[in-house]
């Protein structure tokens, strides 16, 4: 796989521009979990809104402390079930 066994974890704070490093140890599993996940996100990235809508967070294996800190949860589709549809809250993310 990476052959990395040590990593890192950078946060920057916004308000502060503080830097937070965090070392991390990596194993083979961790690893192919971490790949299995950006392959999910590529491939849903291809798909179409229609397609996403039908998604929810036990079939992305997406728990609630993942979405409280997601960037994009103001626009995802697992996020606004039963909410205003996601093309007309933003235009920019439709299909």
């Amino acid at each position: 796989m990476l052959r990395k066994e040590k990593g890192l974890i950078v946060y920057i704070e916004k308000s502060t521009g503080e830097i937070y490093e965090y070392p991390v140890q990596l194993t083979d599993e961790d690893i192919k979990i971490l790949k299995a996940k950006v392959n999910l996100i590529y491939t849903l990235s291809q798909q179409d809104m229609e397609t996403l809508n039908l998604l929810d967070k036990e079939t992305l294996d997406v728990k609630e402390w993942q979405c409280k800190y997601c960037f994009y949860k103001h626009c995802c589709p697992v996020n606004n079930k039963g909410g205003v549809s996601i093309e007309h809250e933003n235009s920019a993310y439709s299909s």
